[in-house]
């Protein structure tokens, strides 16, 4: 299995954004050594300090003009979904971090599915921990208009959820996927378990 880490090293709450990146690498470097562990920089275009931990690409896709983080995240995996060869995705938001292994598992032991996830409530799959089918991944996120997505500012979270539902995908749904999310924007960090 491909497990895509997605990173951002960017200097707003640097310190504690660096924190949970190393919980998520220390949980990536316990549980999972035995898939290929990619990391996605989608911001900086080098010297990230999860060189020292996983091969990380550099996309240099990153669009300043763009108000959707989500398009510019689509353009950084479209850039790597070359390099995708298992049959299968696993991506995580780095900076979110799993407490056990309930969503590896499940991964593992229950194959066949196009998807493995969470569906928000709000037309939206949730993104922090997704898995797919690797060519279903690479499909979606080579036919996705990011420039459309951007302008029209339509969510990361919808465009995946419309992907699957309009392609029938097979899918392998949680209730919970027993993650601790420390999510924010530019404003406060809200503490979240999902």
């Amino acid at each position: 299995m491909n497990i895509i880490l997605t990173s951002a090293d960017i200097e707003n709450q640097r310190e504690m954004r660096t924190q949970e990146y190393m919980k998520t690498i220390q949980w990536l470097m316990d549980n999972c050594s035995h898939h290929n562990i990619i990391a996605l920089e989608t911001v900086k275009e080098s010297d990230s300090f999860i060189e020292k931990y996983f091969t990380t690409y550099y996309p240099k896709t990153h669009n300043v003009t763009y108000r959707n983080k989500g398009a510019n995240l689509g353009l950084a995996l479209k850039a790597i979904s070359k390099v995708l060869a298992d049959e299968y995705i696993m991506q995580i938001t780095g900076r979110y971090h799993f407490m056990d292994t309930y969503f590896l598992k499940a991964m593992e032991n229950n194959p066949g599915y196009d998807f493995y996830g969470k569906d928000t409530g709000y037309d939206n799959y949730f993104t922090g921990a997704f898995g797919m089918r690797t060519t279903y991944f690479v499909d979606w996120i080579n036919t996705t208009d990011w420039d459309q997505l951007n302008l029209q500012m339509i969510n990361f979270e919808n465009s995946l959820k419309k992907y699957c539902q309009s392609n029938n995908l097979k899918k392998y749904m949680f209730d919970s996927l027993h993650m601790d999310c420390n999510i924010f924007g530019h404003g406060t960090p809200e503490r979240i378990f999902i």
